[in-house]
């Protein structure tokens, strides 16, 4: 059975999915470790996981019950079932959902969220501890291409009492939701906790730099670690008045990334269409194009199993097109018979969905050579003038994407060294961009194709459209 859908379809003559889609494995029904999901995604071909380090890792992953109070993340890195799957030698990036000891470590006090936390002895500690972090990883993988990008779990969310479109748009939630950040982490208002938040995203990004200097008075030399603190909410919150992380928090921060957990944009009526205006947006907000959509899917108990993968396939081709880093899919197993956005069910069976990503997952250009992705660089001159690749010296094994605001397009051609040969190949004056804007340009490199492989099939799913809903 096919499941492609047909005009958008990117994989044919596009990069391979493999080094651009992941998926997340934090627990499930089904779950009995953390390498046994990441062994699950290696198996489907993925090269990406997204994983969650905490003291209560054994609970979230079933693998006892409690907490391991003030263990550290280099402590629970070192643990043997998490260090199996950071070895795994198919993985190449993790993304880490990280919570420290130091202001977790209790497994239920998020005491990040309280400005009043952060004292000289609990910053110090803070930053000492990504900073051991960063350091073990840059020593433990130095003869490996894994990189490791540390993250959190949606922020806005993390601050409005785990829902944060609720705490918009109800009243009676809301009061609810005040009573209990008062109890929780002993702040006044979710205004405290945003204060508390951007501390803590601060602070860590101290520790993750200091990490980085320490490798590399060690001789590790290279970036391995990066930051990419994650927000939820684009709309809901800021339109109806009240701070956000995308609006009060990011801007504050340096990072590498930022991570969007995309259900506000994908669970509207056109999803594709409603996630590349809100990428474009979250873009101007936040000066930067490196946007890493750390969550897509849809239950399939809510929608269907076709209109997930028809609405998933819209979602990974406009992700994919718009240029953003990575793609993670949540989840591998699926939470209960109706929070099942897995690829694996409530008793470790594949789903439809588990096809449909190996299918996607294994897809070649229009050659049939597998594409990997070796670099982001900046357009040299404005679109309309010479092509999105104006001034870039490609060479001859390589393409690009071209991306700009408001137009996604694909140079096909393979390019000599030279710049003016690149400027005779420039793209027709009617797929160029706007006046005056830049483009973004992903370079990859192609993979010469086994003899014999056969070139990737089209095929077709039906499109839907269907109310939006809530993960």
């Amino acid at each position: 059975m096919a499941f492609f859908t047909s005009a958008a379809r990117l994989d044919a003559d596009g990069p391979n999915l493999s080094r651009i889609l992941g998926f997340y494995h934090w627990g499930g029904r089904y779950a009995t470790s953390v390498a046994q999901g990441v062994e699950q995604i290696a198996a489907l071909g993925g090269k990406l996981a997204r994983l969650t380090l905490s003291s209560r890792y054994y609970s979230d992953y079933n693998l006892g019950s409690g907490c391991l109070p003030g263990l550290s993340l280099s402590e629970i890195a070192k643990a043997d079932d998490i260090k199996r799957a950071l070895d795994n030698e198919q993985i190449e990036v993790f993304m880490l959902t990280s919570y420290d000891a130091t202001s977790f470590g209790d497994c239920l006090h998020h005491l990040y969220l309280n400005p009043g936390f952060y004292t000289t002895a609990n910053v110090a500690a803070l930053i000492k501890e990504y900073s051991d972090f960063t350091l073990y990883l840059y020593q433990t993988y130095r003869n490996t291409h894994k990189r490791f990008i540390l993250s959190s779990w949606e922020g806005d969310n993390a601050v409005y009492c785990g829902a944060a479109q609720r705490y918009a748009t109800d009243s009676v939630f809301r009061a609810e939701c005040s009573r209990y950040l008062l109890e929780y982490s002993g702040n006044q208002s979710p205004e405290e906790s945003i204060r508390g938040l951007t501390l803590w995203f601060q602070f860590v990004q101290q520790g993750i730099d200091d990490g980085r200097r320490r490798a590399l008075d060690l001789g590790i030399g290279a970036k391995r670690v990066y930051f990419a603190p994650e927000f939820s909410a684009v709309h809901v919150l800021h339109d109806a008045g009240f701070k956000s992380v995308l609006y009060d928090v990011l801007p504050k921060l340096a990072f590498d990334y930022v991570s969007y957990s995309s259900y506000e944009s994908i669970n509207q009526p056109e999803p594709d269409k409603a996630l590349i205006a809100d990428l474009n947006l979250i873009q101007d907000i936040i000066g930067s194009s490196a946007i890493i959509l750390g969550e897509v899917g849809f239950a399939q108990s809510a929608w269907g199993r076709d209109r997930v993968i028809a609405r998933l396939d819209s979602v990974i081709n406009a992700g994919v097109s718009w240029g953003v880093s990575y793609i993670f899919h949540w989840n591998v197993y699926d939470q209960s018979v109706i929070d099942d956005f897995g690829i694996y069910d409530v008793v470790g069976q594949p789903t439809a969905l588990q096809e449909y990503y190996k299918q996607r997952i294994k897809t070649r250009d229009s050659n049939g050579s597998l594409v990997e992705p070796i670099g982001r660089f900046p357009c040299r001159r404005p679109c309309r003038q010479n092509g999105c690749y104006a001034g870039l010296k490609l060479p001859f094994t390589e393409f690009a994407t071209g991306r700009c605001r408001s137009t996604s397009v694909l140079l096909l051609s393979a390019w000599p060294l030279d710049t003016a040969a690149a400027e005779r190949n420039a793209l027709p004056e009617e797929n160029r961009c706007a006046a005056a804007c830049t483009c973004s340009l992903v370079v990859r490199k192609l993979r010469p194709r086994s003899h014999g492989q056969p070139a990737p099939k089209s095929g077709h799913a039906p499109r839907a459209t269907r109310p939006a809903s809530n993960r």
